[in-house]
């Protein structure tokens, strides 16, 4: 994390081993920035991961003798997928042709069949 305080000096602070992080700053406006660029942050996030939950930066104030909340930064891997798209070869052309059945709901692609 990149911490900008309200005299417009930066911190650098990491996080436990739960996510968390603490930064003493002086009162008034401060920027909380998670840096993308920090390997430790690419080591946990790889590639397609984006940001679900709160923003980045964040900016609060911070309130004298008191502790305030940049909130909290959740990331997300929507996934990577292969699809397809299964059917019975009933003339055995080996192409799909629109008139052949489907006869494949629900079945796994990695099912074996009933006979074998």
């Amino acid at each position: 994390m990149v911490i900008t305080t309200s005299t417009g000096g930066t911190l650098r602070v990491s996080t436990d081993v739960n996510g968390n992080w603490t930064a003493s700053v002086p009162p008034g406006t401060t920027t909380a920035d998670v840096d993308e660029t920090d390997p430790h942050f690419s080591e946990a996030l790889p590639p397609g991961y984006h940001q679900t939950q709160g923003t980045d930066p964040t900016t609060v104030i911070a309130v004298a003798n008191a502790t305030t909340s940049a909130g909290i930064n959740g990331y997300n891997n929507p996934g990577t997928f292969v699809t397809g798209h299964l059917y019975i070869d009933t003339n055995g052309n080996g192409k799909y042709d629109a008139v052949l059945p489907h006869g494949t709901h629900g079945r796994n692609a990695t099912e074996p069949e009933a006979n074998s």
